[in-house]
């Protein structure tokens, strides 16, 4: 498959942006908001999150499907993170304009 067409398919790490046709065939973390996959390299919160979920499989399986909460270790990609943020911040001035 080519790069393009895994872009197309969002099958990238929305951090560095560089597109992987298995999920198997690196360290990555799937985020519980966007379904997608970070590298931990990428990211430290996705590095602790993998380490705590080695010894699941769901954690690591080759599957481009996403597992929730693996190993009670919820992750959230700093990109979902940053829009909940904004929202919050939206929802604030929101009231202060009222």
């Amino acid at each position: 498959q080519g790069c393009a067409a895994l872009y197309e398919r969002r099958q990238f790490c929305p951090i560095c942006h560089l597109v992987y046709s298995s999920v198997a065939a690196a360290d990555m973390v799937c985020c519980d908001s966007c379904q997608r996959w970070v590298h931990v390299a990428c990211d430290t919160r996705a590095a602790e999150v993998f380490r705590a979920s080695q010894g699941s499989v769901a954690a690591i399986a080759p599957l481009l499907i996403c597992r929730p909460s693996v190993a009670d270790t919820p992750y959230e990609c700093p990109e979902c993170k940053l829009q909940k943020k904004a929202k919050r911040f939206l929802g604030v001035l929101e009231q202060l304009e009222e």
